[in-house]
């Protein structure tokens, strides 16, 4: 039956009323989409067992951590850490400039970090990075892209497109009569609290960068805010628009409208999701237009220029009732292709004030042809299609979540520096950190806006690790621990004492066994030909190398 269901003639996305049955009981679960239950990388563990009865579906499964490191990037601290699920540091790397929101591995092996301008220009109440760059292994600077002057200035954090270009969010200043002539009516605060000594405010801009490495950089795509803006007597019948009275009671002493913080690009769909941490909403935009048609009402792929395509979590935003209510969210971004719950939206709800925070994946109304659907007036979905909560997780400030190839999800806590790793059933696979202080790693600064992890066989994560020189052995304290496969078996040297495991490159562990001395040895009979990841964990540290079977 397996087998028959895995080939596909089931469709992607049937509902079913079905039963997850794990070792920690059974779980009933109300009718539910089973997405991309079967034949999706990574999702099919080892132990399944499958009954179909009655439109009922039983699924057993034993659920595993997905191999591979966490990159942190401490606030206002020079290093950056590749962390192991066992809170071994795996590499470092070393800044002449603070960090600012959050970091991203790239292939090459490199960090993309934005950073502290040194330049003149506009402050702001959220971290006023101003500048980005590429940061090879040693610490070297490959690339920057400075944005700041005293009228706009980068800020919180960026997105990498597949195409390697940036995406950025940034601020402009907005002077007292410029609101007072848009219909504004929040009031500036004083300069005391972050205001403007003209009482200005700062708006939104999203921004597109291509590095044309090694040298220059270009913007090419813009969208503003600022010219997507409603009055509050025609909102409600604007919902593409954002109201010009929104604001927040707890956000009256800082100088920014609207606090975008986070941000996530959809190639597929050619789309920008974002969220604004006053308005406690999750906005997402169309990025097929030009920037004169972003600017404007009409063009691109959806018909709608800059407007906004969708918006989840506040309905009073556009004057009308009913949903759900967030309160302070942060770190949205569509789970990928391919990963179980695909084109659904995950974000970290801080759910303010309430110390319960919330991880909301939520399955948007997509239509056909990219647009969304309205339901009633408002946009759904009535109700998430998943949440994870549990006794002590909250962070009122900052925070992120992912979901990981194998159906997982990744969650970082900004408030307490705490990071684990959930299956979807809401088990804690493995967690670090936790105190008031931070993970508690010996960093020079714990705190951190976000965290992300890379699965084992990331090509970033193979150039830092998979090949260890002297240098790196004696940086990472580890033994030179050497991994060959050749002549029908895998060899593992140097390695007694740690714990030695083999996966698929999907993630998906085929083998595991404790190391009983320097000179181990596997036979690859079991194995089909293909590639997979070789990893040793011990006290000392985690090494992996990537190997090939041939047959």
């Amino acid at each position: 039956v397996l087998q028959h269901y895995c080939s596909g003639k089931m469709k992607r996305n049937s509902r079913f009323h079905y039963i997850a049955i794990t070792s920690k009981g059974t779980i009933n679960m109300k009718q539910k989409a089973a997405v991309n239950i079967l034949g999706t990388r990574g999702l099919i563990p080892r132990q399944i067992g499958l009954i179909l009865s009655l439109g009922s579906f039983f699924l057993c499964m034993a659920a595993e951590a997905l191999p591979g490191y966490v990159l942190l990037s401490p606030y206002y601290a020079n290093r950056s850490y590749l962390i192991s699920t066992t809170g071994d540091t795996a590499f470092t790397w070393k800044h002449q400039r603070a960090n600012a929101y959050g970091s991203f591995l790239l292939d090459n092996g490199n960090l993309l970090r934005p950073t502290e301008s040194t330049k003149q220009g506009l402050s702001a109440s959220a971290v006023p990075n101003g500048l980005i760059q590429e940061i090879d292994r040693n610490g070297n600077v490959v690339w920057e892209f400075e944005y700041k002057s005293d009228q706009y200035v980068l800020h919180h954090g960026i997105w990498l497109m597949p195409n390697g270009n940036i995406l950025a969010s940034a601020f402009e200043k907005k002077t007292k009569a410029e609101l007072q002539q848009a219909g504004i009516t929040r009031n500036p605060p004083p300069p005391m609290f972050g205001g403007g000594r003209d009482e200005s405010l700062l708006f939104e801009q999203l921004i597109e960068i291509d590095p044309r490495k090694p040298k220059g950089q270009e913007i090419v795509w813009m969208w503003k805010i600022w010219d997507h803006l409603v009055s509050a007597g025609q909102a409600y019948d604007n919902p593409h628009l954002f109201s010009t009275d929104l604001e927040s009671p707890s956000y009256q002493s800082f100088n920014d409208w609207m606090h975008l913080n986070g941000i996530a690009y959809n190639p597929d769909l050619d789309q920008i999701v974002f969220s604004s941490r006053v308005f406690s909403e999750v906005y997402i935009i169309d990025h097929s237009t030009t920037t004169e048609e972003a600017a404007g009402h009409t063009g691109g792929r959806y018909g709608k220029g800059g407007d906004i395509l969708y918006r989840w979590g506040n309905t009073s935003n556009y004057k009308r009732s009913g949903g759900i209510q967030l309160k302070v969210l942060h770190s949205p971004s569509w789970v990928p292709n391919g990963y179980p719950g695909a084109g659904n939206i995950i974000f970290f709800h801080n759910n303010e004030n309430s110390n319960n925070s919330q991880i909301i994946e939520i399955t948007p109304p997509l239509k056909q042809d990219g647009t969304y659907e309205m339901t009633n007036g408002i946009f759904g979905p009535e109700q998430p299609t998943w949440i994870y909560q549990a006794n002590g997780f909250y962070s009122q400030m900052m925070s992120s979540c992912q979901r990981l190839p194998n159906g997982n999800t990744f969650i970082f806590e900004a408030s307490s520096g705490r990071m684990r790793e959930v299956d979807q059933n809401g088990t804690v696979l493995w967690q670090l950190g936790g105190s008031s202080t931070g993970p508690g790693f010996g960093f020079d600064n714990n705190l951190s806006a976000k965290a992300m992890k890379y699965e084992m066989n990331h090509p970033g994560i193979q150039k830092l690790l998979g090949i260890a020189s002297k240098k790196q052995v004696a940086a990472l304290k580890l033994k030179p621990v050497q991994i060959l496969c050749s002549s029908g078996k895998i060899s593992i040297s140097h390695a007694a004492g740690a714990n030695a495991a083999i996966y698929s490159m999907h993630g998906k562990k085929l083998w595991s066994s404790p190391v009983h001395d320097n000179n181990f040895t596997i036979s690859t009979d079991g194995f089909s030909a293909g590639t997979y990841i070789v990893s040793t964990v011990s006290k000392s540290g985690t090494f992996s190398r990537q190997i090939s079977i041939h047959k």
